[in-house]
């Protein structure tokens, strides 16, 4: 017996959504607007990233930290302003 003949259909899909036929994938060069597919991205980090979770929890850490320095560098500013008041 033998095997059957088979001529399968390619097709691709692409992250924005634009189905093309295997010609046209691979008769022009197919150009991805990273703007356009900024949120496809950002899924895309949150589902194949083990770290992503870990990572936005340490910049939501630093941003904090970073606020939080802000605030003593102020308050330093108005404590030595309020020494020099005092002399």
């Amino acid at each position: 017996m033998r095997k059957k003949q088979v001529n399968p259909q390619i097709t691709h899909v692409m992250a924005d959504g634009k189905v093309l036929s295997h010609a046209e994938f691979m008769s022009k060069p197919y150009v991805v607007v990273a703007e356009e597919n900024y949120e496809f991205h950002a899924k895309c980090n949150t589902v194949f990233d083990p770290n992503y979770w870990e990572k936005e929890r340490m910049r939501k850490k630093w941003e904090r930290s970073e606020k939080r320095r802000a605030e003593l560098e102020a308050q330093q500013a108005e404590i030595a302003r309020q020494l020099q008041d005092v002399t």
